[in-house]
């Protein structure tokens, strides 16, 4: 039960943080107002901070060390579709935004 409650609360806090990084995205594909180095700070250093890799990682590989590959692969699968669809998402409420 706490293992479902920790995927859980970390696949939530993933998704927020891809819908945070595909407005930035966006936004400054539009501004220019920042530097690219301000630019590549906020979307890669503050997001950056917010879904950290290695605990998808670890995850990941305890999966495998306990003989669930499947499982392991699923959860590969099932984190990049969502993270990538979420950006997305980020993307599109932004241009949404813009559009009104």
């Amino acid at each position: 039960m706490i293992n479902e409650l920790f995927l859980f609360s970390h696949n939530y806090r993933l998704s927020r943080t891809q819908v945070i990084l595909g407005l930035a995205f966006a936004y400054f594909a539009n501004h220019y107002t920042l530097s690219l180095e301000w630019r590549l700070m906020v979307m890669t250093g503050f997001c950056g901070g917010l879904s950290t890799f290695s605990t998808f990682s670890l995850e990941v590989m305890l999966s495998f060390q306990q003989q669930r590959c499947y499982h392991g692969f699923l959860e590969i699968l099932i984190h990049v579709v969502s993270t990538l669809l979420v950006t997305y998402l980020g993307i599109v409420i932004y241009q949404l935004i813009q559009n009104r």
